[in-house]
């Protein structure tokens, strides 16, 4: 069995694990591809010449399978990229996670194409990079994306699920975002049982607009997601006054700008309190 971390490594995005189960008895190198996401950090560089090197660290053809822990662009941006170059077998999420996805790689391929619109109206030179990007699969239109989408299949929670002879997965849920699950999988080989636990981001608890992540089961390896693991959490107000306290501050003593990210506001309805309303109640 073999581990390599192939995203999101001393940073936040592009979650990304390869799991080799190489016993010839059982599994013939069989590998497993967890999340396949957008790494956030990576930009374009007009200014670099275009290679024919992959777009992945490794080759995406002789990947057996892909399992996803929830939806979010930075844990399956690059599954569209990853057909391009030659995958060609299923992805396994839960059903939430399938549907978000669907929402959020048709977003990102629109945001492509106003991307190739916009290098097309600056100068030669982008609008012909970005066309050699685009056939590199370096970037993905709507049809990547629906080829993507073709190949996925939903798994309930709490169900364990054969793949193979040796080989199951269990989704438990992760609180987070809808769908989103810790991701167990059950490795039998020579007669030996191996359980490991992909967490992907976990939620928190007592949050009104999703469920409580769920103990999971005792197992032998944990990888689990530490974006927030030197911080401790204080809850020192609730949701709506903290985002009351910000919006004052913000928005009426100064008076200034507030700014939500777009995916946060879109996804998550993390901001369930009509902010025009506060505004109008404040004033």
């Amino acid at each position: 069995m073999k581990l390599t971390f192939w995203g999101a490594s001393r940073q936040v995005t592009g979650s990304m694990y390869l799991l080799e189960l190489g016993s010839a008895e059982t599994f013939d190198d069989y590998k497993i591809l967890i999340d396949c996401g957008t790494d956030m950090e990576r930009e374009i560089d007009y200014g670099q010449p275009l290679t024919s090197q992959s777009f992945f660290p490794f080759e995406a053809s002789q990947i057996n399978l892909v399992l996803l822990t929830h939806a979010h662009i930075d844990h399956t941006g690059n599954i569209p990229m990853l057909y391009r170059e030659g995958y060609e077998g299923q992805v396994l999420c839960t059903s939430a996670t399938a549907e978000l996805t669907d929402l959020l790689l048709h977003d990102a391929a629109i945001l492509n194409l106003k991307k190739i619109k916009k290098a097309e109206g600056e100068s030669r030179k982008k609008a012909k990079k970005m066309d050699r990007l685009l056939k590199k699969g370096d970037l993905y239109l709507e049809k990547d994306v629906n080829d993507a989408l073709h190949n996925f299949v939903t798994i309930q929670f709490r169900r364990k699920f054969k793949i193979r002879d040796g080989l199951e997965v269990t989704f438990i849920p992760a609180g987070h975002l809808l769908g989103a699950a810790h991701i167990i999988l059950t490795v039998t080989d020579n007669g030996e049982r191996k359980t490991i636990c992909f967490s992907g981001d976990i939620g928190r608890r007592n949050y009104p607009l999703h469920i409580d992540p769920e103990q999971i089961p005792e197992v032998d390896y944990m990888l689990c997601e530490t974006t927030y693991g030197a911080r401790e959490h204080e809850d020192r107000m609730s949701p709506e006054d903290a985002l009351a306290d910000v919006i004052t501050r913000t928005c009426i003593n100064m008076p200034g700008r507030l700014i939500i990210p777009a995916f946060l506001w879109a996804v998550h309805r993390l901001c369930y309190i009509p902010l025009t309303d506060f505004i109008r109640n404040a004033e």
